[in-house]
């Protein structure tokens, strides 16, 4: 269904699960490093998706508190 589509659809995931081609952006939660910095959360990635203006959001799954 998502594969097809010609809008610019973004995609929000904990792990990479959808394949999605091109104009399609996916974004990936990051965990952070060995010093405890770096980590990117969904909710942060919901937030930055909003402002590169896609026609869809796709949010893959959600477990904590982010909505």
């Amino acid at each position: 269904m998502l594969a097809g589509l010609s809008e610019r659809v973004i995609a929000i995931e904990q792990t990479p699960e959808l394949m999605l081609l091109a104009p399609a952006i996916c974004l990936t939660e990051r965990i952070s490093n060995q010093e405890g910095v770096g980590a990117i959360g969904l909710d942060e990635l919901v937030v930055h998706a909003l402002r590169m203006r896609p026609d869809r959001i796709v949010v893959g799954e959600i477990r904590h508190r982010e909505f």
